[in-house]
């Protein structure tokens, strides 16, 4: 669920720059005037409103490159553990380096927050245990900052 526009404004009047897009994005989604019921357009949404957000694509690319997989394999519905690794590792990623919530990391990959909740879990587990799997977090951290 997203937050209240309010909080939104408040949020993002800490950010010029942030503001500023927020705004003009905000202006150009009244201006569409969506009916009641459709769906806010893809382009509005919390990625694109608070600069540690826009990571998410970022973290999704960087983790196909190291799983050697594709976008579409990474966001694909399939649970075979050689795409479901990546897809939790990427979750994971996006929950410790932005500042979007599990739904709005949901969003990002067509899931569900609980199954994002135990993506994160599950790498969580798996760092504790595998210094390999730690070592290959670290480098894509490196390239996310």
């Amino acid at each position: 669920m997203s937050r209240p526009l309010e909080e939104n404004i408040d949020y993002h009047a800490i950010n010029r720059a942030s503001s500023d897009a927020f705004l003009a994005r905000l202006v150009r989604f009244h201006n569409e005037k969506p009916k009641r019921g459709e769906p806010v357009p893809p382009d509005f949404d919390d990625d694109d409103l608070a600069p540690r957000t826009m990571m998410v694509r970022r973290i999704q690319q960087l983790v196909c490159r190291e799983f050697k997989i594709t976008m579409k394999d990474l966001l694909a519905l399939s649970r075979v553990p050689a795409l479901a690794l990546p897809r939790q590792v990427a979750y994971y990623l996006a929950k410790e380096n932005t500042m979007l919530t599990l739904p709005g990391i949901g969003r990002k990959f067509n899931r569900d927050h609980s199954t994002v909740y135990h993506g994160v879990g599950v790498i969580r587990k798996r760092l504790k245990v595998d210094p390999e799997l730690a070592a290959m977090i670290r480098r894509i951290e490196e390239q996310i900052q």
